[in-house]
């Protein structure tokens, strides 16, 4: 888990050698799992070609990357392309700043985000270009669901081209420009292609046949990487690779229709983009989200520990940016925590860092009584993690404190008798009190779990209604406390804290 920034001096020479190979090795590593053979891509923003890929729309597929050349100052990537009406083209990808090429597909070439599901049609885990909503919780896409406009058109996403690279926000879809894709597609005509090894399976060199369906090659490692085609000669059925380490069995003499895609939405092939970190150092910050969602959230960003806990409800200041856009958080007490930037929102300017609750003048108070540390901070936590905020007074605080220990001090009252030989064999008061404090501990039980039963089924539902689940949450407040009709009508202020709107975030549990 990551707290705060190395104390070595980064301008020392031997660290900046250091920092430059590192920075260099990284992007090498992130253009082997971009540009990938096998991957399945369309016209680009430079594209100078005419239709010598079969025109707008029509897909073709990496089958060879050469060598960049370190002679040369731009250091192009040179990229072989067997486009699926069958002619091969060489592109040189970033020479003189142009790129004439957009990823549409990655699945062909076995790009896997392990664990990660799309939410619209199950694929778990996701093969290909990830899309991930900036609204709805841990909501994922695969690129067919995506352009095929699952889920709400009107949020932005962010795309991730391989688990290694970094992401990148795209415009909502709502109201884009969307293009046929074209080629080896359901109800293609095609014939024998570039690298063929079948033999006469399809009947013969003039044999024509059709495309049943696009499918894995090897399902445990690729997803579109062929098609099963139906030959006319031989009236018989076989697959046939379509990008599967980067060979191509067929070409097709016409063509047939793919999904629409969002040619604006693709990532630029060769090309790095990063979108920067929506929050600057200095900004004042909160989690938007509880501590097990949180949590959820700070896989490969900073990782997770119990402490960070009771700081989820705390307003902080942001105290640097690394490089992977991951915010270091600086709070009152002088505790920084990592934290994955999209567990985090702004909070407006008339919220300071919110003061611990442990450096309470009340707290501080309460404690020169002589109760234990460790009780006075779980009651104090779990009143402000429910929202509830500080204290209003040490009466309060110790009558909670006396209620926490009432049980406690019962049972350890009768615990510690001593019988003498003779009492054990006369020993019914002692019995009796002993079985009146054995029944006041489980009642005692009881009521704490029906109580904590009631208190999560009102934490699940709307504090408006009382009548649905909740499943909005609301920034700055973080409280989760409205359904989606309700929210509909509440815009101004939270209906718990009563604390500003400035954005309603539907949470998914």
């Amino acid at each position: 888990m990551r707290e705060e920034m190395s104390g070595k001096d980064p301008l020392e020479p031997s660290n900046l050698l250091k920092d430059m190979f590192l920075d260099a090795k990284k992007k090498f590593i992130e253009n082997q799992e971009t540009l990938k053979s096998g991957i399945r891509v369309v016209r680009g923003p430079d594209w100078t070609d005419n239709d010598t890929d079969g025109g707008e729309g029509f897909v073709g597929t990496v089958c060879e990357i050469g060598k960049v050349d370190p002679q040369k100052k731009e250091r192009a990537q040179q990229v072989n392309v067997i486009w699926d009406i069958g002619t091969i083209k060489k592109y040189e990808i970033g020479a003189s700043k142009k790129f004439p090429l957009c990823l549409l597909d990655s699945a062909p070439s076995g790009v896997i985000h392990k664990k990660i599901k799309c939410g619209s049609c199950d694929m778990i885990p996701i093969i290909g270009v990830r899309w991930k909503c900036t609204i709805c919780f841990n909501y994922n896409l695969c690129s067919k669901c995506y352009h095929n406009d699952n889920h709400d058109t009107q949020h932005e996403f962010w795309r991730y081209i391989n688990p290694t690279n970094k992401r990148f926000k795209v415009p909502v879809r709502h109201g884009g420009k969307k293009i046929q894709s074209k080629g080896i597609f359901q109800n293609a005509k095609v014939v024998r292609g570039f690298d063929w090894k079948w033999g006469d399976q399809d009947g013969g060199n003039i044999s024509v046949g059709h495309v049943l369906l696009t499918l894995a090659w090897n399902a445990k490692k690729t997803a579109d990487s062929a098609a099963r085609v139906r030959w006319s000669e031989k009236n018989n059925e076989n697959n046939y690779r379509v990008g599967y380490e980067g060979k191509v069995d067929l070409q097709c003499v016409a063509p047939g229709n793919g999904y629409l895609y969002y040619k604006d939405h693709l990532s630029i092939l060769g090309k790095e983009e990063v979108s920067p970190c929506e929050l600057q150092v200095g900004d004042l910050v909160r989690c938007c989200y509880d501590a097990d969602l949180v949590k959820l959230l700070q896989k490969n960003h900073g990782g997770w520990v119990d402490a960070m806990t009771e700081y989820v409800y705390l307003n902080g200041k942001v105290h640097a940016i690394d490089e992977d856009n991951d915010v270091v958080v600086l709070f009152d007490d002088d505790k920084k925590w990592c934290f994955n930037q999209d567990a985090l929102r702004k909070v407006n300017d008339q919220f300071s860092v919110t003061s611990h609750p442990m450096n309470s003048v009340i707290v501080k108070n309460v404690m020169e009584l002589g109760f234990k540390k460790e009780l006075v901070k779980s009651i104090t936590w779990k009143r402000f993690s429910e929202g509830k905020g500080y204290f209003d007074s040490e009466e309060e605080l110790v009558e909670m404190i006396l209620q926490n220990q009432k049980v406690g001090s019962v049972i350890q009252q009768f615990g510690n008798i001593v019988l003498s030989e003779n009492q054990r064999d006369d020993n019914v008061p002692v019995a009796a009190a002993r079985q009146e404090a054995d029944a006041e501990k489980n009642n005692d039980e009881n009521q704490r779990y029906a109580e904590e039963n009631m208190l999560l089924k009102k934490k699940l539902e709307c504090k408006v209604c009382f009548n649905d689940q909740a499943s909005v949450t609301i920034v700055p407040c973080g409280h989760y406390c409205m359904c989606d009709n309700c929210s509909e009508k509440i815009k101004d202020f939270c209906p718990l804290c009563r604390g500003p709107i400035e954005k309603l975030i539907r949470t998914f549990q």
